[in-house]
């Protein structure tokens, strides 16, 4: 007989008469094909997965048929991170499998966004080796306000996904010393102050940082300073000397904060006014700061972002609480009346915590932005301090 396709089923119409001396009939049906012999015609793979239906056989390593041959991404063994071998859809080809996959015969697997290969169970495993989080950036930190919106996601702690390099591992917690041009960093488990970093302020007379902030696209360290009328930026890490922003802003600032998409805004705590800074450091329109309608009276003020609910946040130590700023219309909402303490010149928010870190002079709370007024008194600073700031680590 003749086997072309090495299935050892002879064709059924081999060259030749048949006769004593010619190959004899089989029945394979088609002899180019070694997974159709008795079926001929069917054996197919519509949806190009490489999985087969309806075969007489199936080449090795596909001991079944195709589960699903109307769809590419469901097949046996799809999401080998979930099962080597069960029938699930991969749609994002992340090797888990949709938690809600819509092919009738697919079983479900754990991938609670089956449309982003960036999110998957375990995606972040500096924040939960287990939950099923977005890490778009490669860091092992979670997406604090991961996108699409899928229930299933869990927020983490990056406050910029698209950013390797910032990160609760590569931030530090800051505050900038008066005159001295010295960066402190602050142990809030302690209250210790030391010396992490410095730049060059002689040019700068008198340096006097009312708050910091870091740019979320580039990194960028800013400060406000009492008595100039720019911005400034600065490489700590590399001790070199401030720069100034070229235009002029003309205004007395407590408290500057970026959010998300780059824009830097601030207080003006004389006149109460809201901020918002083109890149050359001058000003668009300012706005009135406003709570309830009124103007909001602040003292000494501290500028911060929440980044699981991309909220600007402005706290005030005249009278003891923490708003959340429309950038609109400069008006605010309460999230924290602690009238009675001790807090308020310098703000930062924790995205490992979700609680705003806030200072005033040796005072340093911990403080619920949820409008509950919880807060946790924490040691007293080694020093006076009226600004905090998570900035990149120094290599």
């Amino acid at each position: 007989m003749k086997d072309e396709d090495g299935d050892d089923w002879g064709d059924k119409d081999p060259p030749g008469g048949g006769g004593p001396n010619e190959p004899q009939p089989g029945t394979d049906c088609d002899d180019t094909n070694p997974n159709a012999f008795a079926m001929c015609g069917a054996c197919n793979d519509v949806d190009g997965d490489g999985w087969l239906v309806d075969c007489d056989s199936y080449p090795p390593g596909m001991p079944g048929p195709d589960c699903d041959d109307s769809d590419p991404n469901t097949f046996p063994g799809a999401a080998p991170n979930d099962d080597p071998k069960a029938c699930m859809t991969d749609k994002d080809g992340d090797d888990w499998g949709d938690d809600m996959p819509t092919s009738p015969d697919a079983v479900p697997g754990t991938d609670c966004d089956d449309d982003d290969e960036n999110t998957s169970p375990g995606a972040a495993p500096k924040d939960d080796p287990d939950a099923c989080m977005t890490d778009k950036d490669g860091d092992d930190r979670g997406d604090a306000k991961p996108p699409g919106g899928k229930p299933g996601v869990v927020a983490g702690s990056d406050c910029y996904d698209d950013n390797p390099s910032l990160n609760p591992d590569n931030n530090v917690l800051l505050t900038a010393e008066i005159t001295s041009g010295k960066l402190l960093e602050v142990d809030i488990a302690t209250g210790d102050m030391t010396e992490y970093a410095a730049v060059d302020v002689k040019d700068f007379n008198p340096w006097i940082p009312t708050s910091i902030a870091v740019s979320p696209l580039d990194g960028t360290v800013y400060a406000a300073l009492a008595f100039r009328d720019r911005l400034v930026t600065m490489n700590y890490c590399g001790a070199g000397v401030p720069t100034a922003l070229p235009m002029a802003h003309k205004k007395n600032i407590c408290g500057i904060g970026f959010d998300r998409a780059g824009v830097l805004y601030g207080i003006d705590g004389q006149v109460d006014q809201f901020l918002t800074f083109n890149a050359d450091g001058s000003l668009k329109p300012t706005l009135p700061l406003t709570f309830e309608g009124k103007l909001l009276n602040v003292a000494d003020c501290g500028m911060a972002f929440d980044c699981h609910e991309d909220r600007l946040l402005v706290s005030d130590s005249g009278s003891g609480g923490i708003y959340v700023v429309n950038p609109a219309d400069g008006s605010t909402t309460r999230v924290a009346d602690l009238p009675n303490e001790v807090f308020g010149s310098g703000l930062e928010y924790d995205p490992t915590t979700k609680l705003a870190l806030s200072c005033d002079q040796n005072s340093l709370l911990s403080i619920a932005i949820d409008g509950s007024n919880d807060f946790t008194q924490l040691p007293d600073l080694a020093a006076p301090a009226d600004d905090l700031g998570f900035g990149p680590k120094c290599n």
